[in-house]
């Protein structure tokens, strides 16, 4: 009897280590399991945050859009405008803006002795070329769509040379302005493009 007291001995006391062993290995696993999870939960969270200032960013973008737009209704159109056509034509809409502010300062009615409008278009050079509507000459959108044409025009006459083309836009009607292209490209607009 003692001899089946002790062999249950022993198989309780080899279940017993069996069991610890397991459990020691099971609460191992699960504190790893934990940490991974808290880990991952903290990535999560940081996602989380940055996904929200993101979103905050895009929110205060979209506000200050929306108030320039109410509060400079013709200047949030010209600034479109200036985007969308310098895209259409491959170029950079920091240097048409350039261009406007030092053409016309941004006045849709400007006019010179020649030229007219935002971008200061000339009639006689260029009413054959492109077909100009004269009644059209200082709407803002047609007016700003013919200045991106011609100085496209001219980089491509120039290989892309832009500081050549837009000598050409501001000199090609006969006029020598050598600072025309400098005070361009150190416009508070071109030098975005840096």
């Amino acid at each position: 009897m003692n001899k089946k007291i002790l062999i249950i001995c022993i198989a309780l006391f080899c279940l017993f280590l069996i069991s610890s062993v397991l459990l020691i290995n099971y609460y191992f696993q699960y504190h790893d399991l934990k940490k991974t999870i808290e880990s991952e939960l903290s990535n999560t969270n940081k996602k989380k945050d940055l996904y929200e200032r993101i979103i905050l960013q895009y929110e205060l973008m979209d506000f200050k859009i929306f108030a320039f737009e109410k509060k400079y209704a013709e200047f949030a159109k010209i600034v479109n405008k200036a985007f969308e056509e310098a895209k259409k034509n491959k170029l950079s809409p920091y240097t048409v803006l350039s261009v406007i502010q030092v053409e016309s300062n941004f006045d849709p009615s400007a006019k010179s002795s020649v030229a007219n409008g935002l971008m200061q278009i000339n009639l006689a050079a260029w009413k054959n070329y492109f077909n100009i509507d004269e009644k059209r000459i200082h709407d803002i959108d047609y007016n700003i769509t013919l200045g991106c044409k011609i100085l496209r025009h001219y980089l491509e006459e120039t290989n892309g040379d832009l500081s050549r083309a837009l000598y050409l836009y501001n000199n090609g009607y006969g006029f020598h302005n050598e600072k025309y292209v400098p005070k361009v490209k150190n416009n508070m607009f071109s030098k975005r493009n840096k």
